[in-house]
């Protein structure tokens, strides 16, 4: 759930504060955008357990185990997505410079 509002809200940020400087964007992007959109994400995540399976909350403990696991799934998805990115501009650079032979050692 958390991923996916991430998903969904992140490229209106981008859309709606434009920058001139490249580095500009990535510095708001990275300090502003995602703490407010992953964190409410992930706390909308345990509202809707919270909302929907109120069953299964027992005590305070439980709100405490669910928020983590949220938490920790999110980061999960965050880490194997990041991966992911740099393993494919790692292929897409080696198809542009190729390594001479003489340079693998």
């Amino acid at each position: 759930m958390s991923i996916a509002v991430t998903l969904l809200v992140q490229p209106f940020f981008a859309l709606t504060f434009q920058f001139s400087e490249v580095a500009d964007f990535q510095t708001f992007m990275a300090t502003v955008q995602a703490p407010i959109v992953e964190e409410f994400a992930k706390s909308l995540g345990l509202l809707m357990i919270l909302l929907l399976a109120r069953k299964h909350f027992d005590g305070p403990v439980d709100g405490i185990v669910f928020a983590f696991t949220i938490a920790g799934g999110f980061a999960f998805t965050e880490n194997i997505l990041y991966f992911g990115r740099a393993i494919a501009e790692s292929a897409n650079r080696e198809r542009i410079w190729p390594r001479s032979s003489s340079s693998a050692a």
